[in-house]
């Protein structure tokens, strides 16, 4: 059990420092397109949110102390070429504020609030830090022009590379225009952006930048886990395509390996790596899982619009049967919406989508007081995440095995009643082998073997005539 106490805000101030210091992108572009060292970048990194932290306090609400001149030149020069303008979030109203009525449209501008703030808190700590790194490497005395030019280089080589750019410019041809078809891509192409240009950066350094691209590669890992690297989707897709996927997944055999190997905190770290082991979970946010996959629901198709609209619709359905909190939970954005559903959750423990409760190992899960406070601050646990993973993944596992067993018993049907060649039986039998052999290796004991009496009795009814 967590106890929330002094040490909380400790963990909680670590945990923040983490998130500054191994920022992806950003310290990857500076090393790469900046020459600043990866140690110097997330040393850069982490001191210029302090400054821009200092200089929103000072400007906005004066508060706290300015900044020298020197350090407030960077931030102003950003705002005055409007650099710092949250192109990620803009995209994303432009998307689903053209419809619906006005109370709708407000109701998202709100819910876009925080996530605007944070993008353009990232965007001025990017700049800052790039144009910080910059300096550090001229010799002599910089001249106003000079310092405008590295200021330029530090937002167009190096922000614009780590964030990405936003608008019509960026957007793939079939997203283009104002044709339904153009309109539905779009909407599916939402919150997108990011990883796109993630990808394109990966592919950029390639070979010839190998100490920055191991580090877009294994540091989300080391922060988020397994589901943060793009390695994991792409090891899903290789040896699916080789008919060599393990049943449960390449995922959860890894997690599976690691508990094994290094006990239930090393399974942890592997799941939702350094963010996991502090209590929360951070894959919903930083999940490269689905990149190599097309779109097949409808949900998929529209995106953010539709799944909006969705809760919207599903919340004022839970209004109408009386279920206010949880009609709460789907309309008000995430930053309201989060302490109604750790109220909800500490009374009456997880639910499903279709309010029943989440039952695990017998028991109706319930979250404890650490859980209770992440869950209000918009996070997702890593202790309630986890559990419902293996919930998953055990329902996987029962779905796989139940269609290789149903495979193999029709193939005794079909040998029965065509003929019972002794080749073809033995082929069964050989199926059999290996479908109790891949069971037993797999550790689940809810899944059931092909036993000699199983066997005996599917031939039987297959006699009577029976499937």
């Amino acid at each position: 059990m967590h106890i929330v106490n002094p040490c909380f805000i400790k963990k909680a101030f670590f945990f923040l420092r983490i998130l500054l210091k191994i920022d992806v992108s950003d310290t990857a572009m500076m090393s790469a397109y900046g020459g600043v060292s990866i140690r110097r970048a997330g040393v850069l990194l982490s001191q210029e949110s302090k400054r821009y932290l200092r200089y929103l306090l000072w400007n906005k609400y004066g508060k706290g102390r300015n900044l020298s001149e020197e350090d407030a030149w960077v931030y102003r020069k950003i705002h005055e070429y409007g650099w710092d303008e949250s192109q990620m979030s803009d995209e994303m109203a432009g998307e689903i504020m053209t419809w619906g009525s006005r109370a709708w449209r407000k109701i998202t501008g709100t819910s876009l609030l925080v996530f605007a703030s944070t993008e353009q808190f990232n965007r001025n700590v990017t700049i800052a830090a790039a144009f910080r790194g910059l300096m550090e490497q001229e010799k002599g005395t910089v001249t106003e022009a000079r310092r405008e030019e590295l200021l330029r280089k530090a937002k167009n080589d190096i922000s614009d590379r780590a964030h990405g750019v936003y608008g019509k410019i960026n957007l793939p041809d079939a997203m283009r225009g104002a044709s339904a078809g153009a309109q539905v891509f779009r909407s599916f192409y939402s919150y997108k952006t990011y990883t796109h240009n993630y990808l394109q950066s990966l592919l950029a350094l390639g070979l010839k930048r190998p100490k920055e691209t191991a580090w877009m590669v294994l540091s989300p890992a080391v922060l988020s886990g397994a589901p943060a690297t793009v390695i994991t989707p792409l090891a899903a897709l290789v040896f699916s395509s080789l008919g060599l996927e393990p049943p449960d997944g390449v995922e959860a055999e890894f997690y599976r390996w690691m508990r094994r190997t290094f006990g239930t905190s090393g399974e942890r770290f592997g799941r939702m790596g350094l963010a996991g082991l502090a209590g929360v979970d951070l894959t919903g946010s930083m999940s490269m899982m689905g990149v190599t996959e097309l779109p097949t629901s409808l949900e998929e198709v529209l995106g953010a619009p539709y799944s909006m609209s969705e809760n919207i619709v599903k919340g004022i359905g839970n209004a109408a049967h009386g279920d206010f909190g949880k009609a709460a939970e789907q309309i008000l954005p995430a930053m309201l919406s989060a302490p109604v559903k750790a109220a909800r959750e500490a009374v009456r423990g997880v639910t499903k989508k279709n309010n029943q409760p989440v039952i695990y190992e017998g028991e109706a899960l319930l979250p404890d007081t650490f859980d209770t406070v992440m869950r209000s601050l918009g996070f997702n646990p890593a202790s309630i995440s986890e559990k419902r993973e293996k919930l998953w993944e055990r329902q996987r596992a029962s779905a796989f095995y139940r269609k290789q067993r149903s495979e193999i018993y029709n193939d005794m049907r079909d040998w029965y009643v065509s003929g019972r060649k002794s080749g073809e039986w033995a082929r069964i039998l050989r199926d059999v082998e290996e479908y109790n052999a891949r069971v037993l290796r797999s550790g689940r004991e809810n899944i059931p073997l092909i036993t000699e009496e199983v066997i005996k009795r599917t031939i039987r009814n297959a006699s009577k005539g029976r499937i």
